[in-house]
């Protein structure tokens, strides 16, 4: 056997086990494994941090119940730019269930790994190339540390996610497209330099041409 073909036969070997990889992950029953592992993943991070409701987390919920007794004072103030989680622990503490939220959360985190895959997917052609990006989220043990949080950071990074994949999915800035930036612009204080850029380059055709640049130069610059 001469030297190229020495040289060409394992290459073959390596192309043929990534394209059967990617064969793999395709398929439908791959989306479940990875749930199943992030689930244990979840188990692993709750049995050796437990589930982190103090300090901010405290000031949150209070907020809520300050809320929910008809004070608005501090949700209009100093809470203004953390109003999305506010009104999304609402229901959970007028139930009063710190277990339920955190459930909530988590199923947060798989929906926004499921709008990361189909965005991912649009964009690269690719079904496998999606599955790898939702692993990619849900696998992540310092972005899953947060779902067993009651803090900010898990909920504003699946709010962006799934803000994104609508906003790239819609045609137009329709109700959930709104709904869904508002929920991120008002997650964080760093949410208006996420979303406001993402509207411009969205609809930066629409914007007219003296101003076209400048604004596509400040998304750009935010992002």
């Amino acid at each position: 056997m001469d030297r190229p073909q020495l040289l060409i036969t394992p290459l073959l070997l390596v192309i043929a086990q990534f394209y059967s990889a990617l064969h793999q992950l395709a398929l439908p029953r791959t989306r479940w494994i990875i749930i199943g592992m992030h689930v244990l993943l979840l188990v692993a991070i709750g049995a050796t941090q437990g589930v982190l409701v103090d300090n901010e987390a405290l000031k949150y919920t209070g907020c809520a119940r300050s809320v929910l007794h008809g004070d608005f004072t501090d949700l209009t103030g100093n809470y203004l730019k953390y109003a999305g989680y506010i009104l999304f622990l609402l229901p959970f503490v007028i139930i009063d269930s710190l277990w339920i939220t955190i459930l909530a959360q988590v199923i947060l985190g798989i929906l926004a790994a499921e709008a990361l895959a189909r965005f991912t997917e649009r964009i690269s052609g690719n079904v496998a190339l999606g599955r790898v990006a939702m692993a990619l989220f849900l696998l992540c043990p310092p972005i899953q540390h947060w779902a067993l949080a009651l803090y900010t950071e898990h909920f504003f990074t699946c709010m962006s996610i799934l803000f994104v994949e609508r906003l790239d999915r819609s045609p137009s800035a329709d109700t959930a497209t709104i709904g869904l930036g508002l929920l991120a612009l008002f997650a964080r204080p760093v949410g208006m330099f996420f979303v406001v850029p993402a509207l411009l380059w969205k609809f930066r055709t629409r914007i007219p041409a003296p101003f076209s640049r400048w604004a596509f130069a400040v998304a750009c610059l935010a992002l």
